[in-house]
């Protein structure tokens, strides 16, 4: 009788550790889950941040290219290039650019999580400088 009973506790042992065990899984299981279709208060404050760092990038990197076609603009005054040609060279710096922040907004828009598209307040280059000089005031 005593080694049935003693059988019997260390098989409830086992019961219950296993019971503990698949407690286990399936709470990270479920918690997985969870995380996968919800976004933490935190996760979000910390995806605005590096998401307006970004765009701070992108807004510098447009400012160096209108610099640097501001730049072409006056050499080719300065070496009496023609005023149609100047005027020809502008509007195709200026076409490029258009597409220059169409392609980079864009390519950000892609490399965005998936889980966090729900967050971004823009689709266009307009929109995330308008979104840019929102979160800009706020700070």
């Amino acid at each position: 009788m005593f080694i049935c009973f003693t059988a019997f506790l260390c098989l409830g042992d086992e019961i219950m550790l296993a019971t503990i065990l698949i407690g286990i899984f399936i709470g990270f299981f479920l918690r997985g889950i969870y995380n996968k279709f919800t976004v933490s208060k935190v996760e979000i404050s910390l995806f605005k941040e590096i998401e307006q760092q970004c765009l701070q990038l992108l807004v510098l990197s447009y400012e160096d290219f209108v610099y640097l076609k501001e730049k072409k603009a006056m050499m080719m005054e300065k070496i009496n290039v023609s005023e149609n040609e100047i005027k020809s060279t502008k509007n195709i710096d200026e076409q490029n650019i258009l597409k220059w922040q169409h392609t980079a907004i864009n390519k950000f828009l892609l490399a965005i999580p998936p889980r966090y598209n729900h967050i971004v307040e823009y689709r266009n280059w307009r929109g995330a400088m308008v979104y840019l000089n929102k979160f800009l005031k706020k700070a």
